[in-house]
């Protein structure tokens, strides 16, 4: 029998009946019939026993899931989402009903827990259907609407005449948010009883659900008849099944088959999937929130009140991931033998989970995490801005926040057997996870190792407080360390990108508004404008834009119009730009820490002195550069600058400086002309302008930027942006290490086979003080290149060393135009150049006062190496293929990966034991380069 309750929307009180669940949809059906000839309007119902219309229910016999979504067939829409077959079920006007009766009555925690699991399981689910109070029209009904009075009338359908078991329930999260959070890591129960009919059929049925294992079998997905039995099926807490088979194959060997390769060969349909399993892998922590949030909310973005099905998913994701952990305590009890306590409750449990995720204090959560762009921890405030921590330090930040800290990180719900020192043993659940091998890896976690950060629940934080091309806000998992990465875009002011700055600026320029030269130098302008927006995608390829014109001009004006509608851009406060100065390299370091926000570096009179476009054109072309604080060390960060020069008596006309540098001319405007109103007038539109800018970047992929032809020897970042904005840049003939490596191949043949061997024979008396090279090969010494070249008579040769007079210069040079410093590095074994088709090792030795050039494949050969590939067609290639690199590298994004591939021990959210914590990271990569090699 099953208990309802009937009312009148109008009425107070209820009417209470009892049924056999056999006539449910019947009584339903006969029920609303009559009403209708009656003219009662809006009838409702309650699987439940209450007297009054509102106030306390007494019994709860069952749930009504009620969806506002149209289905062709409800049945199949709700077998799909893995929910057990209903008791009767009716489409609606605007969706579908459907109830589920219980074996016996249940208290309202029982209730929500079953129905927000079923209400969140299917598309368009109102939340209305978990509060108790909530009643529902018969399926024949007279129904209020705004146009009046109507006839619903769509008669229920039995289909169940057996209630669900409650004692038998277990939460699950539903199959559509696991594969929300997992990519379609799990099947649902339709498609995992496909898998389960193909294994009975093959005569290997999978384990039920109270065992992990069964076998082995002596046949197997591969092979109908092997001559041992040798195949097993597991069955996962997750209820997934896969199986091995450790026979022969013919020599292939053993074969693993995952869920999903189990259901390919079922139905011969693929399903894409990726490692990442929803509740263990899920820290409970802030981070790990972030990240369900993130996918929660793409999951009913197209639902009404995504926030409360957002909120309730979680919950749902906590009971499911208790249950796991229940599943796990009593496959433990029954393999040792062992009594299994209580446990946590449900109420004790959630709470727990909530106070891990919001904090145990009235201070909230300790949100920290590793900052990618200052390359340590922060301690995230609620405006968004990142506090830098020092984990032996004393700082304000940690010592609040220590005991929360652990407690949000270390600490878990979890089942363990523990055994004495007389080797008893005790089965423990429900205890907090004792973070004791853990508390030696907080100093490493501040390194940020993905390791450490992912077994402590810490998130790698991307932090933009400026507007950038090609990211969006994002929190993703990677499906090998389980890291969560969290990617934070700028907040910008609403702009239009349908405003046309191409246009603004042209007709500002034609009406002699705005100090530009030409027409030419507008879409310039609009480059170093535009510049920075692709600084994650080119790193150190961006170059230098100058302004070129006589003095008053207007060049520091042109200036400050980029960097204020940059500023006017963004709703939060951020530092735009700095400046460089003639200062030693300690106070330039400084200011690149204190300026690791920015977007441009400010050079003002470059054409005064020589040394300072040396220093543009050096720092320009490097993809990290030295930062540090007033007391901090010094660190690498990543070179996302544009640079922004002026002058006056105009740049050198030198190879080097004219690949990385775009010249915008300016000119003296009349007196007429408000500059400030102007200037005004443009600030007004620069969210549009930003808008317009970045939606012209990113109407073309990553990959286009990097991956130019024919670029004139210019940064590919430059040569980029002008096709993209139609600029003309003059031609740049040649790369200049081009040059220098035909000078040396020439001084090699002509003058340097006695100072070779002199080189040689001095190198092996000395034994190998100076490095194998110097044994192996003939080396050169680059101030007898220098001196004997200057006076050579032939292309370019004297003012090429006239510019280029000491090894110092001939060295940085190389660093910055050849990329030496990744052979200096010790990243590349020597540098491969390409000399009149041929190619040759090249590598500076005696502490980079000679050099050695040689035959590729000889030295190789003699060096006992394997050749590192061909080279580039040109420097700027090579140059782009190291950022793609970097940027294929960074931020840390989840791919799906095959889960075949994924390893198959069981772990949590504390994957990594501590075994595996203690291990050198540095020694794993080393060992992992070193087999690398070796294939």
């Amino acid at each position: 029998m099953v208990a309802l309750s009937l009312a009148l929307m109008s009425s107070g009180s209820c009417t209470q009946t009892a049924i056999p669940i056999s006539r449910l949809a019947e009584f339903l059906n006969e029920l609303g019939t009559a009403a209708v000839e009656q003219d009662f309007v809006d009838v409702q119902v309650w699987v439940q026993q209450r007297k009054r219309r509102r106030g306390e229910c007494e019994e709860i016999w069952g749930v009504i899931l009620d969806a506002d979504v149209e289905a062709g067939d409800p049945l199949a829409v709700i077998v799909d989402a893995g929910l057990a077959m209903p008791t009767t079920w009716w489409k609606t006007r605007h969706g579908w009903k459907a109830i589920w009766v219980f074996d016996t009555p249940v208290d309202p925690a029982t209730f929500g827990a079953i129905s927000q699991q079923f209400t969140i399981a299917v598309l368009g689910g109102d939340p209305k259907s978990w509060s108790p109070d909530q009643a529902q029209h018969l399926p024949i009904v007279l129904k209020s609407t705004i146009d009046g009075v109507a006839l619903v009338n769509f008669p229920a359908v039995q289909t169940n005449a057996q209630p669900l078991s409650v004692a038998d329930y277990i939460p699950e999260l539903p199959t559509r948010l696991q594969r929300a959070l997992a990519g379609g890591r799990y099947l649902s129960a339709g498609e995992r009883r496909a898998v389960e009919a193909y294994l009975l059929e093959l005569g290997t049925p999978a384990p039920d659900e109270n065992s992990s294992r069964v076998g082995p079998y002596d046949c197997c997905p591969a092979s109908e008849q092997h001559d041992r039995p040798c195949f097993y099926l597991y069955r996962k807490d997750g209820g997934s099944i896969d199986g091995t088979c450790h026979g022969g194959h013919g020599g292939e060997g053993t074969k693993y088959w995952s869920e999903h390769a189990l259901y390919a060969l079922a139905t011969g349909q693929h399903l894409a999937h990726a490692g990442i399993d929803a509740l263990r892998d899920v820290p409970i922590t802030w981070a790990g929130k972030e990240y369900l949030d993130a996918k929660f909310a793409e999951a009913f973005a197209t639902e009404p009140n995504p926030e409360v099905l957002t909120a309730a998913a979680i919950t749902v994701w906590m009971r499911a991931r208790l249950a796991l952990v229940t599943a796990k305590a009593r496959r433990l009890a029954a393999e040792e033998g062992l009594a299994i306590d209580t446990g946590p409750t449900i109420e004790k449990a959630l709470w727990f989970y909530e106070r891990k995720i919001v904090g145990f204090d009235s201070t909230g959560p300790c949100r920290v995490a590793y900052d990618a762009n200052q390359l340590g921890m922060v301690l995230l405030e609620n405006n968004g801005k990142t506090t830098a921590l020092k984990v032996k330090g004393e700082t304000l930040a940690i010592r609040p926040h220590l005991h929360e800290w652990k407690a949000s990180s270390a600490y878990d719900i979890t089942a363990h057997v523990d055994t004495d020192k007389n080797g008893t043993k005790t089965l423990a659940f429900g205890s907090f996870l004792n973070a004791s091998d853990y508390e030696s890896h907080w100093n490493k976690s501040f390194g940020g190792s993905e390791t450490h950060l992912a077994a402590l629940g810490f998130p790698v934080l991307n932090n933009f407080l400026l507007p950038i091309a090609f990211e969006q806000n994002r929190c993703v998992i990677d499906p090998q360390t389980k890291c969560i990465s969290i990617t934070r875009t700028a907040r910008m002011r609403d702009g239009s990108p349908k405003f046309d700055a191409m246009e603004f600026f042209t007709k500002l320029q034609r009406d002699g508004m705005i100090p530009l030269a030409t027409e030419e130098d507008v879409p310039r302008f609009l480059m170093a404008m535009a510049s920075p927006l692709v600084r994650r995608v080119a790193p150190g390829l961006l170059g230098v834009y100058v302004f070129e014109g006589p003095s008053g001009s207007g060049k520091e004006y042109l200036v400050v119009i980029i960097n204020d509608a940059w500023e006017n851009s963004i709703l939060v406060p951020a530092l735009v730009s700095f400046e460089l100065h003639d200062v030693d390299d300690l106070e330039m370091n400084r200011g690149f820490h204190a300026a690791s926000s920015a977007v441009y570096m400010r050079v003002k009179e470059a054409g005064k002195s020589i040394d300072k476009i040396n220093s543009l054109i050096r720092f320009a072309a490097t993809k990290h550069v030295t930062a540090r604080g007033m007391q901090k060390d010094a660190r690498q960060i990543l070179n996302s600058f544009t640079y922004l020069a002026d002058t006056v008596e105009g740049l050198p006309e030198r190879k080097e400086i004219a690949r990385r540098t775009v010249v915008i001319g300016t000119r003296t405007i009349s007196d007429d002309v408000s500059k400030g109103e102007i200037h005004q007038r443009i600030i007004d539109r620069a969210p549009d302008i930003i808008a317009y800018l970045k939606a012209k970047v990113e109407s073309l992929s990553p990959e286009w930027f990097l991956n130019q032809t024919n670029t004139q020897s210019r940064q590919v970042a430059q040569a980029a942006l002008a096709k993209l904005f139609g600029a003309t840049l003059p031609e740049v003939k040649g790369g200049s290490t081009d040059e220098l490596f035909e000078y040396m191949l020439s001084f090699v043949k002509e003058h340097g086979e006695q100072e070779g061997k002199e080189q040689m024979e001095a190198a092996k008396n000395r034994g190998s003080k100076d490095g194998k090279e110097t044994i192996l090969f003939p080396s050169y010494g680059l101030g007898m290149l220098i001196g004997i070249m200057k006076d050579q008579v032939r292309n370019n040769c004297q003012e090429f060393f006239k510019q280029h007079g000491t090894t110092r210069s001939l060295e940085m040079f190389l660093k910055r135009e050849a990329n030496y410093h990744e052979v200096e590095n010790d990243q590349l074994p020597y540098l491969r150049v390409e000399i009149n088709g041929a190619a040759y090792a090249f590598k500076l030795v005696k502490g980079k006062r000679n050099f050695v050039l040689f035959d590729e494949l000889k030295y190789c050969d003699r060096m006992g190496i394997v050749p590192i590939g061909p080279a580039k067609a040109c420097e700027e290639q090579a140059t782009a293929s190291d950022a793609s690199q970097q940027a294929d590298a960074s931020p840390r994004a989840a791919q799906p990966q095959a889960e075949a591939a994924q390893p198959q021990q069981n772990h949590g959210p504390m994957r990594f034991s501590a075994a595996k914590l203690r291990s050198d990271n540095k020694q794993e990569q080393q060992e992992a380069v070193d087999a690398t090699k070796r294939k």
